[in-house]
């Protein structure tokens, strides 16, 4: 009994990531088939949520287990690995003896890990072969979807429109629902996640007022619960598991139990059951397959679901739906599933490790300039220091091959020798194995685990010392890396973390996966690059360039490379008008400046830095020469030596009092709110309002979809406004003088069209035919017109939003 207990815990703790994601999930669809076996008396709703939130967990199950938190579980007990000491322990690894290392014999010491077997490489390759297909096979069928309604009539008689608005209101649906009818259906059906609409075959003119209501009803209950999305969720399931016949078993379920949830909801809302298994029998008769469109949408009756429907709506049973306690209650008993179940990793006995460790040390091993010199101790499991030390040449290459990941500190000193002292950390530091080595003029510092499990853990930290003149090469799969006083060519990458480089010279092609990049009073070509977060390039000279996913990229004091011409009155904004005249300036994120040498160049990107003399440049622009910045705050802003203040959050709302020499301010999303800006400001958030008190200077201000007000302060300066989705207000001086550039644009979908609204006569022009180039087809509503005597430009762009002009 205890070998075969011995034998099992071998093999769940040996299994792979992919193996354990197929073993979780499959128990997820188990514990959720059987709370569905037990609902089978309810209502269908509660079932469809069952399948639904099943599908979910399973969806986001691969993030859970390597971004969650880890929870060891024991599979054997503790005196059945002692009294067994053969079996395989996850600690043993094969050495060469330390005590002849040290005594000559040998300079180096191996340790043996196991390497992933081809078979199984191949397996992989199939897997993400398949879910590849069927991802394509949901992108055709979004393409497919698409087409039908682009070609399709939209229905906008009064008739339908009136029973649209009418079953929308009893259902609860706030969004605008569109109507189509296409000779590509057979049977209505809904899509749409965002941005609803419902098909309905040719022929539904012909219909009587009753089948109109319950169609109508029907499709509009699986609107109003989302089911759009969750065919979506429940597609990426399969894509993620295609091979697992569970997962497509649930998938069809889920299915099932949509449609005859919005059965009851339709005769929930009065339709008579016998009636409706007649409109239901109506529909299906000329119904047929829908082909790859089902993938994205729901269709009313499918002909091999029909019979068992039709017994559902017949059958006295319950038909209610869920209220809101149960949804949550659902949601949360999902959360809590995912978790708990991502969060599981098995582990031997603890007993076992300690019976591993007193015989498999982890692996400390040193190149030696000769055999005279001593080896440094071995680590024990009691011990979590390492240490090395291995001469080089000035000019040679720190090596760093860092598969556990570490937080490394180098660190330039006039020895011509390479020391690492460093500090193993976190649940698998008994896994780890260190070694420097010397390879011609180089020095090679690995850190990697002796062997692999499903989900590992560490916190290394690495503090080494190199010779002034020294390359280093890093490869880590995470933590920080700072280099200071070194001179040399600086390359790699790390997972995620913090890189920071102080008085360094040379060259830098370095990357982080995440984190804020540094490099201050260097002198340093090339480019240093982050995922996610800020970079400050300051007092560097050698043309060293930042990039940044999602944050601000800052160049400070004499990294400064541009300064912008003063603006006046007349052409402050002409510079956006060689593209497209309104259009392509929003899409190109680009801008003309003219740098330090006098020559007009373009700078690209998303950048959130400020031009000098001029107005934030939120796609691109140089920082003044000379300006510097503090260290960020807690909350990530940075005051720059002109007064102005930086700030950058990957998400959430940023509220200032007062910004006196102007500011900087770029979100993910959420609201923006200044009380009073001295001085220029860029603001830009992916989703939110904008709001500024009192403006005095020029302004470029940008959300993807909120309302902007601005109450200018001042005697008015350039601005330049964009909003994806929302309402504009301006409030101006009295007597000032502006050139006035609105434009807002409504689109089909709309209930009647956007206005500008001003305190000064203004003429309007609307466009008479629909631009479908944005996407959504739509009408734009514009108005150019110099108030007062004419002067700084002021630019509008809205969508499905007014623009409204008052005087203060």
């Amino acid at each position: 009994m205890i070998y075969y207990v011995n034998a099992i815990a071998d093999y769940l703790v040996s299994l792979p990531f992919a193996a354990l994601l197929i073993l979780k999930s499959s128990v997820v669809l188990i514990v959720g088939a059987a709370i569905a076996l037990g609902l089978r008396s309810s209502a269908a709703s509660m079932r469809y949520a069952v399948w639904a939130l099943a599908l979910a967990v399973i969806v986001a199950l691969p993030i859970g287990m390597f971004a969650g938190p880890s929870l060891p579980v024991r599979i054997a007990k503790s005196s059945d690995i002692v009294s067994n000491p053969s079996v395989g322990c996850p600690d043993e690894v094969v050495t060469t003896s330390v005590a002849q290392t040290a005594a000559g014999t040998s300079t180096s010491t191996k340790s043996i890990t196991s390497s992933d077997l081809s078979n199984e490489q191949k397996l992989l390759l199939v897997w993400l072969a398949g879910s590849v297909l069927l991802g394509v096979r949901m992108i055709v069928a979004r393409i497919s979807l698409a087409s039908i309604t682009r070609t399709s009539t939209p229905l906008q008689d009064s008739r339908w429109m009136s029973l649209l608005e009418r079953e929308s209101a009893r259902l609860g649906i706030e969004k605008s629902v569109r109507l189509f009818a296409s000779d590509a259906v057979s049977t209505p059906l809904a899509a749409g996640i965002t941005s609803p609409f419902i098909v309905l075959p040719r022929d539904s003119h012909h219909w009587t007022e009753d089948h109109r209501e319950v169609v109508l009803r029907h499709e509009l209950s699986h609107i109003g619960r989302g089911d759009a999305f969750i065919c979506v969720l429940a597609g990426v399931a399969c894509a993620i598991y295609w091979f697992n016949p569970l997962v497509w078993i649930a998938s069809r379920k889920l299915r099932s139990e949509q449609e005859r949830a919005c059965d009851d909801s339709v005769i929930s809302l009065g339709t008579p059951p016998a009636d409706y298994a007649a409109h239901l029998l109506e529909v299906a008769r000329s119904a047929r397959e829908i082909g790859l469109s089902s993938f994205v949408s729901v269709a009313m009756a499918r002909p091999s679901q029909l019979e068992g429907r039709l017994l559902a709506v017949l059958n006295n049973r319950r038909r209610g739906k869920l209220t809101r306690a149960h949804s949550a209650g659902a949601v949360i008993s999902a959360l809590l599933l995912l978790s708990g179940i991502s969060a599981i990793r098995p582990i031997r006995a603890e007993s076992a490790v300690v019976v591993a460790s007193q015989t498999a040390p982890v692996v400390v091993t040193a190149a030696l300039e000769s055999p005279k010199e001593t080896l440094p101790a071995p680590i024990h499991a009691s011990d979590s220091s390492v240490s090395g030390d291995v001469a080089v040449e000035s000019g040679g290459t720190l090596r760093l091959d860092l598969r556990t990941g570490a937080g490394v500190t180098i660190r330039g000193t006039s020895e011509n020798r390479v020391r690492v002292r460093g500090t193993l950390a976190g649940r698998d530091w008994r896994n780890t194995s260190f070694s420097i080595d010397t390879n011609d003029r180089d020095a090679v510092v690995k850190l990697e685990y002796v062997r692999r499990t499903s989900s590992q853990s560490s916190s290394h930290r690495l503090d080494i010392t190199v010779p002034r003149r020294f390359n280093v090469r890093i490869e880590s799969a995470g933590g920080g890396i700072s280099i200071r006083d070194v001179e040399g060519s600086f390359t790699g990458s790390t997972g995620g973390g913090e890189i920071r480089i102080e008085n360094a010279r040379g060259s830098a092609e370095l990357s982080t996966g995440g984190g804020s990049i540094t490099v201050e009073d260097s002198r340093l070509s090339g480019n240093v690059s982050t995922g996610g977060g800020g970079v400050l390039i300051q007092n560097v000279t050698g043309g060293l360039s930042g990039s940044s996913g999602t944050g601000d990229v800052l160049y400070g004091g004499s990294s400064a490379r541009a300064t912008a011409s003063s603006y006046d009155n007349s052409d402050k904004y002409d510079k956006y008008d060689k593209y497209d005249k309104y259009d392509k300036y929003d899409k190109s994120g680009r801008t003309t400046i003219n740098t330090t040498s006098g020559v007009s160049g373009e700078v690209k990107g998303d950048v959130t830095t400020t031009i000098t003399g001029g107005v934030g440049g939120g796609v691109g622009g140089g920082v003044g020469r000379g300006v510097t910045f503090s260290e960020a705050s807690a909350d990530g802003t940075r005051r720059g030596s002109d007064g102005r203040l930086y700030i950058s959050k990957a998400g959430g709302s940023v509220s200032i009092a007062t910004a006196p020499g102007g500011a900087s301010i770029r979100t993910g999303g959420g609201s923006i709110t200044i009380g009073d800006a001295g001085g220029d400001v860029y603001a830009s958030t992916g989703g939110g309002d904008v709001r500024i008190a009192s403006a005095d200077g020029a302004a470029e201000i940008s959300t993807g979809a909120g309302d902007v007000q601005i109450n200018v302060s001042g005697r008015g300066e350039p601005m330049l406004i964009t909003s994806g989705s929302g309402r504009v207000t301006l409030i101006l001086p009295r007597g000032i003088s502006a050139d006035l550039d609105l434009e807002t644009a409504y689109t089909n979908n709309r209930r009647g069209a956007t206005r500008i609204v001003s305190d000064w006569p203004l003429s309007t022009t609307e466009t008479r035919d629909w631009d479908s180039r944005q996407g959504t087809p739509r009408r734009y509503v514009r108005a150019v017109q110099s108030i007062g005597g004419g002067g700084p430009r002021i630019r509008v762009r809205t969508v499905n939003g007014d623009i409204v002009i008052r005087r203060r």
